[in-house]
């Protein structure tokens, strides 16, 4: 078996880092292993 280690680099004014809300209202899955969704990550000024 192979695996791969991996990271993502953020700071604390970062957020979305899951994605944005599911259709049903719900939170996505904070789990990273499917990739790593940029449609809801967000800049904090």
């Amino acid at each position: 078996m192979i695996w791969t280690r991996w990271t993502i680099a953020t700071d604390v004014d970062v957020y979305g880092l899951t994605g944005p809300p599911l259709p049903d209202g719900s939170e996505p899955n904070p789990g990273l292993a499917l990739g790593h969704p940029v449609s809801g990550m967000w800049l904090a000024n």
